[in-house]
């Protein structure tokens, strides 16, 4: 049986906008792929919402991806594939970020699973996924603004050049129409539905399962 870590932020732990709860594990993309791969794998949900790549919180402790990630690399470990998806709360207001510094810290994510890889001596493929980009919906909110919605926009090709550079697989999420909730941030169920179809076909290739 494969393992395979799923790191990344709400839409990973499958924040409901409209109740603030969780989805059920059923309806949520991870939960989803878990059942379409059956006993050929074992995903390891690790999302956090308000998790960033590389930026602290200013009102909320640990949401630092970057100072979280071995954490989870050691706790679910051995793994054989890991997947990246984070970058769109780097987007808010507060940390003033450009898309090349968040692809800076998602860099640093991915220097994290090679050293891994290394320091466990086991093979370890990495799955950078670049997230939707935020909809117009979410510059009324408090979080975002349109520059926000640009940087995130931008993101999907500064995420494909360091794939490309560290030889990682990379998926652009922008591409498969996810349907967002009304804040413009977060997957409907829809969503995490579509997500799930082409998140199972990529694992498949990645893993030859």
């Amino acid at each position: 049986m494969k393992q395979i870590l799923c790191f990344g932020d709400s839409n990973t732990h499958g924040y409901d906008a409209f109740t603030g709860d969780t989805l059920d594990y059923t309806r949520r993309w991870t939960g989803r792929v878990q059942k379409a791969l059956g006993e050929q794998a074992l995903i390891c949900e690790a999302g956090l919402n308000g998790r960033t790549c590389g930026f602290d919180d200013p009102e909320v402790p640990g949401r630092n991806g970057r100072k979280l990630l071995n954490c989870a690399l050691q706790t679910h470990k051995p793994l054989d594939a890991v997947v990246l998806m984070l970058g769109t709360n780097d987007c808010k207001t507060c940390y003033r970020a450009s898309g090349a510094s968040i692809a800076g810290e998602m860099e640093a994510l991915v220097e994290q699973v090679e050293q891994f890889a290394r320091l466990t001596d086991w093979e370890v493929k990495t799955l950078v996924v670049a997230p939707p980009p935020l909809g117009e919906a979410s510059a009324t909110y408090r979080d975002f603004n349109a520059q926000s919605l640009a940087v995130s926009r931008s993101l999907a090709a500064l995420y494909r050049d360091l794939a490309e550079r560290h030889g990682t697989a990379f998926a652009d999420a922008g591409e498969w129409d996810i349907s967002l909730d009304f804040d413009g941030t977060h997957f409907t169920p829809e969503g995490h539905r579509r997500f799930a179809l082409r998140m199972e076909e990529i694992l498949r290739k990645l893993l030859n399962l």
